[in-house]
């Protein structure tokens, strides 16, 4: 959704969205034999009903529906885009016209004058409820179109999240291990939790993925530190901006910032790795792309090690977003520039260094980041200053998490 929501910035495409009314029923016919007990109130007689469309409730309820929509999206003409089967786009002689996003029955979508003359022959094969624009909820996120801009606002889910009581006699037993009730409750809060990062608050993932190793094991003191994260979401406006970019495509480039942190898991033998990444033009607009943090898979050996697996998965990351973009927008892969920000200075000698490092393991990471260079698809990897890494609050507890979201609010990314 926020490449979406970029593309939509970037063209001043008015955003709306579009609900299916009985969406499971719209969809392909059944090839199977599927029987139903009629209602009461249906005074069938005794008889039984076939199912022709799926309904609720059917694993394949959805799937039908999908297939329905992208084969009657095909012959409008849509493509579907190579990488995310659940966008699809449209150009005529080589200019994108506009763009549908589906999520289940829920159809986001934004164009010119020709991809709305679409989106109303789509209206009248599937019968539409509700259409909004301007400002509506997707999802579970109220989108803001204004000013030249769009705000994902995430803060109605943040105010309406419901923590849970723990007795004041309860807290002060922090090394005991959780009741089957309590563990209940530290899992919603997890989940709830779980939600907010993804959709809006990257700088809370380090307290996501620390509470998370706990599942199995969590004890009262964890549980309280569930409960005061929850509350920490409230403080704060949850809130992305994504301000009109440069249409140029010489002016757009993804800029990268990655961060580790070595044994700070799992009484040190897990690490933490993170990155997020920004579409940027040359007036320093920028919207927010992807962004990720999680233990790191294998245990590491050193820093050096842990920074160069987070710095090689946010190169991965990197590499699948430009090639989504390139296949919406029609250019080419090396119109759109790569780079990346580390602030270990150990990476960027390694990159740079013919010197083997001793981690055979690393050899092969290191060797993979180096081809990428070599072969310019990432244009720079550079080094920068602890304070100015917008990741570090991703990986560790503690770390000031409030100069990202001054980022991610207002749209604006001054890299070095």
């Amino acid at each position: 959704m926020r490449i979406f929501l970029c593309i939509a910035a970037m063209k001043n495409w008015k955003v709306k969205t579009t609900d299916i009314k009985s969406a499971f029923l719209q969809g392909k016919e059944i090839k199977r034999d599927i029987y139903l007990i009629p209602l009461i109130e249906s005074e069938s007689n005794g008889k039984l009903w076939k199912l022709k469309h799926g309904l609720y409730g059917l694993k394949d309820g959805a799937r039908q529906f999908y297939l329905s929509v992208k084969e009657e999206l095909e012959k409008l003409q849509f493509t579907q885009c190579e990488l995310d089967p659940a966008m699809f786009f449209v150009t005529v002689k080589g200019n994108l016209c506009g763009l549908l996003c589906c999520h289940v029955d829920d159809f986001l979508h934004a164009g010119n004058d020709y991809f709305e003359m679409l989106m109303c022959k789509l209206r009248s094969r599937f019968s539409a409820g509700k259409i909004e624009e301007t400002n509506f909820r997707y999802i579970g996120f109220q989108i803001i179109q204004e000013d030249g801009q769009i705000i994902l606002d995430h803060s109605d889910y943040m105010n309406n999240l419901q923590t849970v009581h723990i007795d004041p006699e309860r807290a002060l037993e922090k090394t005991e291990n959780l009741t089957p009730g309590e563990q209940t409750s530290f899992r919603k809060l997890i989940g709830q939790l779980n939600w907010a990062v993804q959709g809006s608050r990257p700088d809370m993932a380090f307290e996501l993925i620390s509470l998370s190793t706990k599942l199995q094991c969590a004890t009262v003191s964890d549980l309280i530190r569930a409960i005061k994260q929850i509350n920490r979401l409230k403080d704060v406006d949850s809130v992305l901006n994504f301000p009109k970019l440069q249409c140029d495509k010489s002016e757009l480039k993804l800029v990268l910032y990655t961060d580790a942190s070595l044994g700070n898991l799992n009484n040190g033998l897990g690490s933490t790795a993170a990155h997020i990444l920004w579409l940027v033009d040359s007036n320093h607009n920028s919207c927010p792309i992807s962004w990720h943090s999680a233990k790191i898979k294998r245990v590491v050996r050193s820093t050096l090690a842990a920074e160069m697996l987070s710095l090689q998965e946010g190169l991965e990351s990197c590499v699948y977003y430009r090639s989504i973009l390139t296949n919406l927008l029609g250019i080419d892969p090396s119109d759109i520039d790569i780079i990346a920000y580390v602030d270990n200075k150990s990476v960027i000698e390694g990159i740079a260094s013919t010197k083997l490092v001793d981690d055979k393991r690393l050899r092969i990471d290191i060797a993979a980041i180096q081809e990428s260079v070599q072969k310019h698809e990432v244009k720079h990897i550079k080094w920068i200053k602890g304070d100015d890494q917008l990741a570090n609050c991703m990986t560790k507890r503690g770390a000031n998490g409030f100069t990202l979201l001054k980022v991610l609010h207002q749209g604006l990314l001054y890299f070095p």
